[in-house]
């Protein structure tokens, strides 16, 4: 990892990219594989670069799910930004392969979801836990937890990715 680390640095350097030393960064500030900031909004950084989604409810059967590619650049060689997003159906054919495979399954997963004599799901206490810490947390937002336990409990899920279900104290 360290040589592909100083490789990328080097010659994202060499092509003008303002890009700090990855080795250095990696012991300094490490990162988790996904970095979550709270349950609808995390980032997948990868050496220089990153992904980032943002999940938004729209209703009990769909949400708004914004994916940004995140990167440096050589100055002057900047891409035009762009003033509207722009909205693709969930099976389009113009998201990159990961995400277009990770959407495949959302139909799927509705169906199940929705099943005769599905009546609850329940969630490995080993590997599924953010997903039981961070409702709990909304949770404790919509029922008035106090701000500094619901900050500690945020914190307290940092790299918590496939992590077990936590006592968050509420």
């Amino acid at each position: 990892m360290e040589s592909w680390q100083d490789q990328i640095t080097k010659q994202l350097r060499a092509k003008g990219e303002a890009v700090p030393d990855l080795n250095a960064v990696a012991v300094s500030d490490p990162v988790n594989a996904v970095e979550f900031l709270f349950p609808h909004y995390f980032l997948l950084p990868s050496f220089a670069s990153m992904s980032s989604y943002r999940i938004r409810p729209l209703g009990p059967e769909s949400c708004l799910f914004e994916l940004w590619s995140l990167t440096t650049v050589a100055e002057g060689e900047e891409p035009t930004i762009p003033l509207e997003p722009t909205y693709l159906p969930y099976d389009s054919q113009e998201f990159p392969p990961i995400p277009r495979q990770d959407y495949s399954n959302i139909p799927l997963q509705q169906k199940g979801l929705h099943a005769q004599g599905f009546d609850f799901m329940r969630l490995s206490k080993e590997k599924e836990g953010m997903i039981s810490n961070y409702q709990r947390i909304i949770d404790g937002y919509l029922t008035g937890v106090a701000p500094e336990k619901l900050a500690s409990a945020t914190q307290l899920l940092g790299g918590n990715f496939d992590g077990k279900i936590l006592d968050l104290g509420f």
